[in-house]
């Protein structure tokens, strides 16, 4: 059963959403999809959020479990699989809508809609050591524990 918060100003009512909680990918290996150029890069995902009013915090796990080659004339990706990289997160939470920046990764907000226990979302930014455009796609579900 979904969290609701309800806050109350001058007469007019807003429902949220809490997201607080454990967020994991709702295919194994694909909860979060990145489309860099010439590679498409699936990562399992372990999304753990506190919720505060409108304000989140947390920490994401994104772990790597393969990639796709898109161009043939590009080399094999080198970066070895099942490796794991936990960051700081932080966002905000308006209606059914959760924004999520992670600080560490300049210029990425993922706008992500809560449906019940399910998390969807995406995002394009121009990375910031790169001239490729970084599309992501999220997609988790809130796990009970």
């Amino acid at each position: 059963m979904k969290r609701y918060v309800v806050g109350f100003s001058k007469g007019a009512s807003a429902v949220s959403v809490n997201v607080s909680g454990t967020w994991t990918s709702t295919i194994p290996g694909q909860g979060a999809v990145t489309d860099i150029g010439p590679y498409t890069i699936y990562d399992d995902v372990s999304l753990v959020l506190t919720q505060t009013g409108n304000g989140v915090s947390g920490r994401i796990t994104l772990t790597k479990d393969h990639v796709e080659k898109n161009d043939p004339g590009w080399p094999d990706y080198s970066e070895p699989m099942d490796t794991s990289e936990t960051l700081d997160v932080t966002g905000t939470v308006n209606g059914n809508i959760f924004s999520l920046s992670i600080p560490a990764v300049s210029g990425l907000t993922l706008v992500c809609t809560i449906t019940n226990d399910r998390m969807q979302g995406s995002d394009s930014y121009l990375g910031a050591t790169s001239e490729t455009n970084h599309d992501h796609r999220f997609d988790l579900q809130e796990r009970w524990y």
